[in-house]
């Protein structure tokens, strides 16, 4: 998966190579994903919606990008 850093929520991931590295949530497989995130308290996961909603909007009024 290519590294776009586009959310800005960096977690530090197990590589398939033994090694660590920082990756963006949305850079994440799902299933690293969703070893990190089923730890989550809700109040982390809220913060995390609400960051990733804000991403979201702000990629689309820079873009002029609107769902179907």
């Amino acid at each position: 998966m290519e590294k776009r850093n586009l959310d800005g929520i960096y977690i530090r991931v197990k590589t398939d190579g033994g090694k660590f590295d920082n990756l963006c949530l949305s850079d994440c497989t799902k299933e690293q994903r969703g070893r990190l995130i089923n730890r989550w308290e809700k109040e982390a996961l809220v913060k995390t919606i609400d960051h990733l909603c804000e991403q979201l909007q702000n990629i689309g009024e820079v873009f002029d990008i609107k769902g179907s």
